[in-house]
Parts: structure tokens; sequence; C-alpha cells
């Protein structure tokens, strides 16, 4: 009677024990798929870039703006094909000269793994005039991108 009660005893432990080890293999491989999607973040997604200081259909009064923001994850980053250096912590300042009316500032990044993005800034610089009219150039940020009227 002992033996078979014992026999009975261990059954149930194994199969027990055979639930807990499923339960944590199950739990051991669900937390290395979410490391591992974790980590292939970047590899997924590549480059990203935003700008802060200036946004796309801007109309500035001066030639000189800044441009200041994020390249996350970018090896190379440049501006209007200019290399410009990217900090630790991933930001960058740079300055750019515009010409009068429409200007496209072109923003590429490229991240460790080849993976290219590009992004374009479309900005108006209209200077003021001396007497302090309006200038003519007024540019439509609408889908006529660059096409020119006059006032």
């Amino acid at each position: 009677m002992y033996t078979r009660l014992r026999t009975q005893f261990m059954k149930k432990l194994l199969t027990t024990k055979h639930y807990l080890g499923v339960i944590v293999v199950i739990v051991f491989f669900g937390f290395m798929g979410w490391y591992a999607f974790g980590r292939a973040h970047n590899l997924i997604y590549g480059a990203e870039i935003s700008v802060h200081s200036l946004h796309d259909g801007d109309v500035v009064d001066t030639p000189l703006v800044e441009l200041a923001g994020v390249a996350k994850n970018a090896r190379t980053f440049s501006i209007n094909d200019r290399i410009v250096f990217v900090s630790e912590k991933y930001d960058f300042k740079e300055k750019a000269l515009l010409l009068p009316g429409y200007n496209v500032i072109t923003l590429k990044g490229e991240d460790k793994f080849g993976k290219k993005t590009e992004s374009q800034l479309r900005v108006v610089y209209q200077p003021k005039t001396t007497n302090g009219a309006e200038s003519i150039t007024s540019v439509s940020m609408n889908n006529d991108y660059g096409k020119e009227t006059s006032n």
C-alpha cells in the first residue's frame, strides 16, 4: 500500500514539475524574444531625424538659420550633402545660409547597417526691405512647391 501511495504521489509531483518546467521555458523564451526585438529596433527602423529649431513651411526673415535637432542612430549625417557632426547623445546643431525665396534643405542619415533616411525642410527666406514694405516674393507651400507668385 505504501508503494502504491508513493507511486501516485510521484506521478502528481512529476506532472507538476513538468508543467512548471514548461512554464519556465515559455517565460524564458518570451523574455529572450522581447530582448531580441528591443536590440533589433535599430536594425528595423534605421536612423531617425528630427529638427526642433525649424519646421517645414516656415517663413524666415534672416538669411542665416540654425538647424538643431536629433539624428538618432545615424552613423553618418549630412545637411545638403555636407557632413555634420552628431554628439554622443545624437544631437546636432548647424547653420545654413538661405537664398531669397524658396529653399529646400535636405537632411540625410545612414545607420551602421546601411539603412538610409532622408527628409526635407522647405523654408522661405523673405528678406525685409529697407523701407519696411514686404518683398515681392511669395511662395505657396501647398502642393505647388516652388511655384512663385507676385503680389
